[in-house]
């Protein structure tokens, strides 16, 4: 056999039982090579170095072992500090308890008062500066001097959950760049007025539309990739909001991003109203600002009594059962408008003060390369079956006349081939059956509604996977394929990107035909998982616990969202994609919004809240405007083009959508799309 041939630990250290000494594997050295020198047992070795075997390797022979040899990814945790000391201690005994054990621990004091440092030194070194620094400041040292190759992030008034860093490497493994944790706000109080307040921390959301992918991932609980940095650098420091800017420069990137629902940290965000305020007024004072900015501040103060009512109305129109009207419409919308206001105060103020920044140094990341870990192309007997397991594809169909050919066309040429294609025919009078039926058998649905239809395939599905989409888009032909491998790694709900297809090529057509987007999102005490069914996919499991479908508007992304509750594994798959043919017109689009409103069942409130909604559009429209213009850091041509777009998008919506629903209320609709 020759050893020489076999080099995956070169560089690498090596530890050795029963002995103080560590070996760094030089090139040309295999492990057993290692073993033979140091007289180890192979298995041994194996162990103590936490390096993996997949379970599908029967024979241990070293020429058949050593290829599939995993290193275990060293973990760097960079946690900045100050004034700390009522949480460092129980942060550190978390950050001991961890399930992860090849970790290194970065903490870095940005100058502390009390003895924060003298208490984190009781559990890891502690890096100290000797003035005040910006927190961003204290991570990108701790960037600097990390040395692995994943990088995780939390703060000093967090406590990770044991198993925290286990489930976000066990993410970055799968393939993934950046990936987001869930954070927990721990309350004060047991008030609705303190779960209010604690609504607005930060905690992270993703969302793909059109293609594109936006992720806001707080540095509370996060992790990259050391490349991520190596590519794009480092935080800006003098910035508030550094941490989502750089997440969501990593998503435009084409770094691939994920949320871990199960990656869980309770933060300890304030321990008080006068405290949470401040720290609102802080986090504006932080801001980079200019004239402009500081013009439109200015502005969004003097807008912030026609705010509320705003926020006021479109809470209460969004609402279809209402059990507290004061606790989830009047207060949630009076916090969520007092944080933007004191936000916007903050920032004012700190453009007028003209507050010195601190030091301008620039650490800059060491030009060495990185491996990351590789794959190993021998899968657990368990995921092969998995990954060869029945998908049932369910679409209903409705007057798809012009696309359902193209439907059929994408689904011939999956390149998963284990497929049960399941075409559901709600009632319609083009077409469409004729064309349907030359690819595929076309079931029949007596009850209108697309839900209905959704059902009648559920009871015809065979798959251990139930698939979705629908008859006015075009799946990739790795769609199946890529869901499939979501599926098999665990999930039990996968969301993909759905591309909308624009009619006409200019930046206004865009943004209406961003297509029904898939969202995450984590706020509060609360989480949301809106999946809808033109790209998503279940394990059946979770359609025998929870049954099928209501039929109703949004019935899809309700259902999600309660497989979410229910504690089934939810992931959102940029790769999984479906184009979308959502209007063919600009006065297609608005019947479209206008139909999707006759599905709502409002009551009284509701119905209200919508007259109000178009009677109070233009001052609307003007606050997303002022917002929108605050928020950009930069205002070029493009940047103009966008917002108008999304203002225009607004109108529309606004006002087909409200009148649908005013209509529907007048009168009810005979068939349901």
């Amino acid at each position: 056999m020759n050893t020489n041939s076999h080099k995956p630990f070169a560089g690498q250290p090596i530890f050795i039982p029963g002995s103080h000494h560590i070996h760094v594997a030089q090139v040309g050295e295999t492990l057993e090579y290692i073993a033979e020198i140091y007289k180890q047992d192979l298995a041994e070795l194996i162990a103590v170095n936490g390096l993996h075997l997949p379970s599908a390797v029967q024979d241990n022979t070293f020429v058949q072992l050593l290829p599939h040899i995993q290193p275990i990814s060293l973990v760097s945790i960079i946690i900045p500090l100050y004034n700390e000391s009522r949480h460092v201690s129980e942060l550190c005994q978390a950050i001991q308890n961890q399930t992860y054990s090849h970790i290194e621990v970065l903490l870095i004091d940005a100058g502390s008062t009390d003895n924060t440092i003298e208490i984190a030194a009781n559990y890891f070194p502690v890096m100290c500066c000797n003035q005040r620094i910006q927190s961003y400041t204290a991570r990108n040292l701790g960037i600097r001097n990390a040395r692995g190759s994943y990088l995780i992030f939390t703060d000093g008034d967090c406590i990770p959950r044991s198993d925290w860093v286990e489930r976000l490497v066990r993410k970055l493994d799968q393939g993934y760049d950046t990936v987001a944790g869930d954070t927990h706000a721990v309350l004060w109080s047991q008030s609705v007025m303190c779960r209010a307040f604690l609504e607005e921390a930060p905690r992270a959301w993703l969302e793909y539309a059109g293609g594109q992918v936006t992720a806001w991932f707080p540095t509370c609980n996060v992790a990259y990739r050391r490349t991520v940095f190596e590519r794009l650098g480092l935080f800006q420091e003098h910035n508030t909001g550094s941490d989502v800017l750089f997440s969501k420069k990593a998503g435009e990137a084409g770094f691939s991003c994920a949320i871990e629902p199960m990656a869980v940290v309770d933060h300890y965000y304030a321990q008080g109203y006068n405290e949470i305020l401040q720290k609102w007024l802080r986090y504006g004072e932080k801001r980079q600002m200019n004239g402009r900015r500081l013009a439109f501040a200015i502005a969004q103060i003097s807008l912030f009594p026609f705010h509320l009512v705003d926020s006021i109305i479109k809470r209460s129109f969004s609402q279809d059962i209402i059990n507290n009207f004061i606790e989830n419409v009047l207060i949630k919308s009076c916090i969520k408008t007092v944080h933007q206001l004191f936000d916007t105060i903050g920032s004012a103020r700190g453009c007028l003060k003209r507050k010195k920044h601190y030091s301008q140094t620039q650490l800059l990341v060491s030009n060495e390369s990185y491996s990351t870990p590789k794959t190993s192309s021998v899968l657990p007997t368990s995921k092969e079956y998995l990954l060869k397991a029945k998908a049932s594809i369910i679409v209903p169909l409705y007057n798809e006349g012009r696309h359902v050919r193209s439907l059929c066309e994408a689904l011939q040429i999956q390149t998963y081939q284990n497929i049960q294609v399941i075409l559901v025919d709600n009632g319609s009078t083009d077409n469409t059956v004729s064309i349907a039926s030359e690819y595929f058998d076309v079931f029949k649905c007596p009850n209108p509604g697309s839900y209905h239809a959704r059902n009648v395939g559920l009871a015809s599905a065979s798959g251990e996977y139930i698939l979705f989409t629908d008859g006015d888009c075009v799946p990739h032909p790795l769609w199946v394929e890529q869901m499939v491998t979501s599926l098999s790694d665990g999930y039990d709900v996968v969301a993909g990107s759905t591309l909308g297809i624009d009619f006409h090529n200019n930046t206004i057509c865009q943004e209406l035909v961003r297509g029904s987007l898939a969202k995450m999102a984590f706020k509060g005490t609360k989480a949301t998982c809106y999946f809808p069914t033109c790209n998503v996919s279940y394990r059946r499991t979770v359609f025998e616990k929870l049954g099928y479908f209501r039929n109703y508007s949004g019935s899809d992304t309700r259902f999600s969202q309660e497989a979410f509750k229910a504690g089934f594994r939810c992931i959102i798959d940029p790769k999984s994609i479906v184009y979308h043919h959502i209007a063919d017109s600009y006065w297609e689009l608005c019947q479209r919004w206008f139909r999707a409103a006759n599905h709502r069942n409002l009551k009284w409130y509701g119905i209200i809240s919508a007259i109000l909604r178009i009677g109070f559009l233009p001052v609307s429209l003007i606050i997303s405007a002022v917002n929108e213009l605050f928020e950009a850091d930069v205002v070029n041509k493009q940047i103009l083009q966008e917002i108008m777009a999304r203002l225009i998008r607004k109108l529309f919506v606004d006002i087909f959508f409200s009148s649908g629903a005013i209509y529907a209320r007048i009168k009810p609709p005979r068939r349901v799309f």
